[in-house]
């Protein structure tokens, strides 16, 4: 089996899904979103085509897009700089959603498993980040398939951000470091993230083992994932 990270696919072309699903074997598309945003993008090719959609809202917080941009822009006028490291901790602290999602990548068989959020960096980095570093995978590979998000970070920019009025009046005045603490992927900030993760959890591999059923759920992944 396969997990693919992405961002959101809900414009997702019909030439595109047929790659995804009859070349790469795209079964499943896990939604770490919102359920409002989940059922937004209920009219999509995906949906179409009558492949798998399961929504597991990694975030305790689960405003719609409209609301998480307002919000996300208002910070920005405002000069806050973005905290990924705190916010990717409190993700991997909502164990029981973690534990959700983990068990819907594993339950579709040698299905591969799309998994995304709006960007692909933020909570569905964090998550694979985790079940890489779970499975063995080296902590600089793991590091240096988060920072390949920072490729995408101009079409972040062009359809999330784009998408407000509010953000595109005040886009050339804004510091280029105070919008990439939102845009970027460094990899310095999953480094110390996962390096927080060994302090608090033991380990990557020692939280997934410290959820219910982490045992079966890591013997899964790895089956799947590692043949």
């Amino acid at each position: 089996g396969r997990l693919i990270r992405g961002g959101k696919p809900d414009d997702i072309t019909r030439e595109d899904l047929d790659v995804l699903s009859k070349e790469v074997g795209v079964t499943t598309f896990l939604d770490l979103r919102g359920p409002a945003q989940f059922e937004r993008a209920g009219n999509s090719e995906i949906v179409r085509r009558g492949l798998a959609r399961v929504n597991v809202p990694l975030s305790k917080r689960t405003p719609v897009q409209g609301l998480e941009l307002d919000f996300v822009v208002g910070r920005l006028e405002a000069g806050t700089m973005g905290d990924h490291r705190a916010s990717y901790l409190r993700f991997v602290s909502s164990s029981d959603r973690f534990k959700l999602a983990m068990e819907t990548i594993v339950d579709q068989g040698n299905g591969a498993v799309f998994v995304h959020c709006t960007a692909g960096k933020d909570r569905t980095g964090i998550m694979v980040a985790i079940i890489l570093s779970a499975i063995g995978v080296h902590r600089d590979d793991v590091v240096a398939d988060y920072a390949e998000s920072s490729r995408a970070t101009a079409e972040l920019v062009r359809t999330f951000f784009g998408s407000s009025p509010r953000f595109r009046q005040i886009q050339s005045t804004l510091d280029p470091e105070l919008l990439s603490s939102y845009t970027g992927a460094a990899p310095e900030v999953m480094q110390d993230v996962l390096t927080s993760v060994d302090e608090n959890y033991g380990s990557p591999r020692q939280y997934l083992l410290d959820l219910n059923d982490g045992t079966q759920i890591l013997e899964d992944l790895e089956r799947k994932l590692l043949g």
